[in-house]
């Protein structure tokens, strides 16, 4: 499911975003709120939302400065902006954050329910193209499958990627033969050594499993492979630029 925050100053306001959409259809939760920027920007950092939707003025913190430190620190969330002021200053604000729509007060249902389908059409298109990279690197790895021991290496990582002990020995040894010969001949016909290999394979399958919210960090560091959490998420930094 896609995780979404509301940050809405005016309490009513925000429980009124909160209780109008039916969420489960467009395969949302909203899994906190607040009624202001840096509590919302607290949010942001606890639950790395897919969705925000903001007040733009709000004390404390506004809903763009909230959003431009969120996108400082790495959040890629989808942003629907809220406003009851229509000054053209405002829209333009919004949109050099980010946003995917911006709503004037009051908006009718129809146009939240509008903005939050855009958002989620975006957040699918982004998540099959993160499928279609992962088919792309195993599909493009053996470049037409030329090597039969690139192959069979391939088809031992696609079965024990989630084996923390995985070696390149262990590899060779399955494909019978040697270290060297296996890792030369795997970088000459992919381009990648069979270590990077291994880690963007398991790398790609987290960020899948990292979009369900039911499930820890700790939990998918395992899943794939690591039982060190803190390097999994030095790793998932080193290669996606987000936490």
């Amino acid at each position: 499911m896609w995780k979404v925050i509301v940050v809405e100053d005016e309490a009513l306001a925000r429980k009124g975003i909160i209780m109008t959409l039916d969420w489960k259809k467009y395969d949302c939760l909203v899994v906190g709120d607040a009624k202001n920027g840096k509590l919302g920007l607290e949010l942001i950092r606890k639950y790395d939302p897919d969705i925000i939707i903001s007040d733009i003025r709000m004390p404390v913190m506004t809903g763009i400065e909230m959003i431009l430190q969120a996108r400082k620190e790495g959040s890629e969330a989808e942003a629907i902006m809220i406003s009851a002021y229509s000054e053209f200053e405002y829209a333009q604000q919004a949109l050099r954050a980010g946003a995917v729509e911006y709503l004037l007060k009051p908006f009718q249902e129809e146009e939240l329910e509008n903005a939050v389908s855009l958002a989620v059409q975006r957040l699918e298109k982004a998540s099959q193209k993160d499928a279609t990279e992962h088919n792309l690197l195993r599909n493009n790895i053996a470049k037409g499958g030329k090597n039969k021991y690139v192959e069979m290496a391939l088809e031992y990582i696609d079965e024990h990627y989630a084996d923390p002990n995985l070696t390149i020995s262990d590899i060779a040894e399955a494909v019978e033969i040697s270290d060297g010969y296996l890792s030369r001949t795997f970088h000459k016909e992919t381009e990648y050594t069979l270590i990077d290999y291994l880690t963007r394979y398991r790398l790609q399958i987290a960020r899948t499993l990292l979009q369900d919210i039911r499930v820890k960090v700790y939990e998918v560091a395992q899943q794939v492979g690591y039982n060190d959490t803190a390097y999994f998420s030095t790793l998932f930094k080193k290669y996606y630029g987000v936490s």
